[in-house]
């Protein structure tokens, strides 16, 4: 057989898309078949009818406004401006509720703009009025506007009119059934093609059921499946010997792109973890913890900053415990970003007070200026802060700064949630700077007064007493 294939295959191919060339042009689809509505349908004698009622009656009575303007919105519904028509009915309505005619010709110009659903609810209801004149045609319109929602509903009804000899419109719906029993389909009601609103006309069209092989996804791969499978019938051992070697670099291209993604996803965690852990600690600490290593380091010269907030319980009793954690995460998360920008290392947060040094990676002394720049920063961050709390009738957090420098032991303890920190006499004095600072401003100990004053201007304060440590040479930065 395969022999067959191989010798015949293009004779084979020949016959296959004439075969369905054939079959495409010999299974063409029944064509819709649109019927003018003004043999079915003609709403014009009871709208005539209606406009003569309103002249003849007059406006002289009390009912004369409300009579031209249904006038009024008739005019423009016999002169097929059925948005116009519309507007003017809707409005009519608002003045006088109520009103079936209006109803009726609004329930129209839907239909006759498509509006299917609107006009549905409108003329259904009129429909089950008995006392109503004009229910026979609302019941007639409304199974219209039904057949492009809901055609079997309409054809079930459409069945009763033409059924009901009674019925002035049983000529119409047994005229309309004989053509659906010659045409089996769905209908619609709907304008007619090229048709503009001015000159608008409607028809009901009627779509054939066509059998599967008239359907246009059948008839469309007739075009396609037929040379594309003479095509593969010529081709196809090549194209098998192809789609094994695809195969073979699929599967290797696949596992290559696995074993990416697998060391991808790794090296994500890995970054993942590096990066949280270098939040937490300096990198030379962190990549000793990595190592197993814990042991605390001393650094000959640091200069060590604490912030706190001026009156702060006072500040915490006037605020619910969400807004004061969200001041500040505000405050904390701005300093963050400063002592960024100057290279310096955050040690960490106790209450309301920011701790953070500089020096501890290099040791060198001109990091001193890197920390006051930060605390001058700082200040100026809370001063802007400060207005906004103001406009928010908020209370102020005014900053309280002190630096002190030296020697520091730093590093990690304990097993457990690490924490790294720093100690000594040189943080002490730096808690006892802050304690003695003043709101807005930055006190600074003599040790860093000897690296800073070339590059700051400074005001000696004298000695002042620190608690523990007794009088201290302190000096404000301008």
């Amino acid at each position: 057989m395969k022999v067959f294939l191989h010798k015949y295959a293009y004779l084979i191919a020949v016959v296959f898309i004439l075969t369905g060339m054939a079959l495409f042009f010999l299974t063409k689809p029944n064509e819709p078949e649109q019927i003018d509505s003004e043999l079915f349908v003609s709403d014009r004698t009871s709208l005539d009818n209606t406009l003569q009622e309103l002249e003849v009656l007059g406006f002289a009575d009390t009912l004369s406004a409300q009579k031209e303007e249904l006038k009024k919105a008739l005019v423009f519904y016999k002169q097929s401006k059925y948005s116009k028509a519309e507007e003017a009915l809707n409005e009519f309505l608002i003045s006088y509720p109520g009103h079936m005619e209006a109803e009726y010709y609004l329930g129209l110009a839907y239909l006759f703009q498509e509006k299917n659903i609107a006009s549905k609810n409108i003329l259904s209801r009129l429909a089950g009025i008995k006392d109503f004149e004009l229910q026979e045609d609302a019941e007639w319109f409304a199974m219209l506007a039904s057949s492009n929602l809901d055609n079997a509903s309409s054809l079930n009804k459409l069945r009763q009119l033409s059924g009901s000899p009674d019925s002035k419109y049983h000529q119409a719906a047994a005229a309309l059934m004989a053509t659906l029993s010659m045409n089996p389909g769905s209908f619609s009601y709907k304008k007619a093609d090229n048709q503009t609103e001015s000159t608008a006309n409607f028809a009901i069209v009627i779509q054939p059921s066509n059998p599967w092989w008239q359907q246009p996804v059948f008839r469309s791969s007739l075009l396609f499946l037929l040379p594309i499978g003479s095509i593969s019938l010529v081709m196809w051992k090549r194209k098998i010997s192809e789609m094994n070697e695809e195969l073979i670099r699929e599967e290797v291209v696949l596992r290559t792109a696995e074993i990416k993604l697998e060391k991808e996803a790794i090296e994500k965690e890995k970054n993942i973890s590096e990066k949280l852990l270098n939040n937490i600690l300096p990198a030379e600490t962190a990549a000793a913890l990595k190592h197993g290593q814990t042991n605390t380091k001393r650094h000959e010269m640091v200069t060590v900053l604490f912030c706190d907030f001026e009156g702060f319980t006072s500040i915490s009793e006037k605020l619910t415990p969400e807004q004061l954690v969200r001041s500040l995460g505000i405050c904390f998360e701005a300093f963050d970003h400063i002592i960024e920008e100057e290279k310096l290392e955050k040690i960490k947060t106790v209450g309301d007070c920011y701790i953070c040094a500089a020096g501890l990676k290099s040791g060198k002394k001109e990091e001193a200026k890197n920390i006051i720049n930060a605390a001058k920063k700082m200040v100026a961050f809370l001063e802007n802060f400060n207005q906004s709390q103001i406009k928010l009738n908020m209370p102020s957090f005014i900053g309280r700064i002190g630096v002190n420098t030296g020697p520091v032991v730093a590093g990690i303890v304990g097993i457990k949630k690490y924490s790294y920190d720093i100690w000594g006499d040189t943080v002490n004095i730096a808690a006892r700077m802050e304690q003695a600072s003043k709101g807005g401003r930055i006190n600074i100990s003599g040790s860093t007064y000897e690296l800073v004053k070339n590059h700051f201007k400074c005001e000696h304060r004298g000695k002042i007493e620190a608690k523990g440590k007794g009088a201290i040479d302190m000096y404000f930065i301008d």
